[in-house]
């Protein structure tokens, strides 16, 4: 406590008892607050500690969601997103150090969350598809500062304050999620681009099968009826010359004389 808080309470409880007691709890007050606010900042710092464990790590690579949350290359190495290449990289040893397989006993959830891990540096390290990393920040950013102004709007009429505005860590972690769910929007939406596209070339290629089996069954037709047209042939020839034959007989029958009559 200050030496001046000392003094005043000292003096005050000489010369005015309940002046002196006042100033005395305020000093409480005041040191019990600073107590209070180291005891956090341990807890914190705990906290984060407790953070950087393998169990933890593994924990939080592949806990509930991490199919649309690992999405996001940032979120899986604890960077932000304006992070330089050499933090970047640290944050990546540092991880894969923890969750490496050789470290924890050759588990298959280890493998899985260095495998988590090793994706999202790798993605970050690609041109090509951070373009598409880059596109879903972007949209995110347009999206966020929209979706701030509405709140804001609607906090303006009840006379408040959005936690966002509150402070840069709010705002940071409230961008974080939408980023998050930003991910998962577009990855839901292009595996349903992808099962449209699967579907029509699936029934692309049972249209082409069919046409494909209907033009063999003519093929076969076609081969069965020239492979019998000798037969046809031999069966029309012996038709026609047998009724050529009865023709020439009947004829041959009227051209006989008749019988004179005695």
């Amino acid at each position: 406590q200050h030496p001046l808080a000392l003094n005043l309470s000292h003096f005050c409880c000489r010369f005015a008892p309940g002046i002196g007691a006042c100033v005395t709890y305020r000093g409480r007050m005041a040191s019990d607050k600073a107590l209070a606010g180291y005891l956090k900042q341990v807890g914190e710092i705990a906290q984060k500690d407790s953070k950087w464990t393998s169990e933890t790590q593994i924990e939080r690579l592949l806990r509930p969601g991490a199919k649309y949350r690992n999405l996001d290359p940032y979120e899986v190495l604890q960077v932000d997103y304006e992070a330089e290449p050499s933090t970047i990289k640290r944050q990546f040893r540092k991880l894969s150090f923890l969750v490496h397989p050789d470290k924890n006993g050759g588990s298959e959830r280890s493998r899985l969350a260095f495998d988590a891990v090793n994706t999202a540096y790798q993605t970050l390290q690609d041109e090509e598809k951070m373009e598409w990393v880059n596109f879903i920040l972007q949209e995110s950013q347009e999206r966020f500062e929209y979706e701030l102004e509405e709140k804001r709007k609607a906090a303006k009429k009840r006379k408040e304050r959005i936690l966002e505005d509150e402070s840069d860590e709010q705002r940071k972690e409230a961008f974080r999620k939408l980023v998050l769910k930003t991910f998962a929007e577009k990855e839901i939406e292009k595996a349903q681009i992808i099962q449209r596209e699967k579907k029509k070339m699936e029934e692309e290629e049972r249209a082409v099968a069919e046409i494909k089996a209907k033009h063999q069954q003519e093929k076969e037709a076609q081969k069965e009826w020239d492979s019998g047209r000798e037969a046809r042939i031999q069966s029309w020839a012996s038709f026609v010359g047998k009724k050529k034959g009865k023709k020439k007989k009947s004829k041959t029958k009227r051209l006989d004389p008749q019988p004179k009559k005695v």
